[in-house]
């Protein structure tokens, strides 16, 4: 199969919510592996990549979220272009699983939000890699 023939239809947006020395990410428990996401998900047609991020963040963590900005994209074949949008203000009620993570969700398949400490950071198993590694320099040196 050709790699451009998937990742050029696919676009993601994807949320780096930070809360004071914490990121809130998705837990995923898979086929009896353990890894991270960023929340997101993909831009229906014709959706500003700014709403596609607020929409998914509701979708999947019950948050009302206001992006802030992009701090990076991404551009992978295994996971399609991906802008990661930078979100500061979030409400505060707990982030909770609903929507489509939660009908999917059994045994073998679970999605958790999870608070996790930035300085955990570099050790997580978190997809995708390159989006984890701009991540770090980001907050390493490019923060605003």
């Amino acid at each position: 199969m050709d790699k451009n023939s998937i990742a050029s239809k696919r676009v993601r947006a994807s949320a780096v919510i930070i809360g004071g020395s914490k990121i809130l990410l998705m837990k995923r428990i898979k086929q009896g592996k353990e890894y991270y996401v960023f929340p997101g998900g993909g831009a229906e047609e014709g959706e500003a990549l700014e709403v596609a991020a607020m929409r998914e963040i509701k979708e999947e963590l019950d948050l009302d979220a206001q992006i802030s900005r992009v701090i990076f994209t991404t551009d992978q074949p295994e996971y399609g272009e991906s802008h990661f949008f930078l979100v500061e203000k979030f409400s505060d009620n707990e982030p909770k699983l609903v929507g489509e993570e939660l009908d999917r969700f059994t045994e073998d398949n679970q999605f958790i939000p999870e608070w996790v400490d930035l300085s955990r950071l570099e050790d997580l198993v978190l997809y995708p890699e390159e989006g984890k590694g701009k991540l770090i320099d980001y907050l390493k040196n490019g923060q605003d």
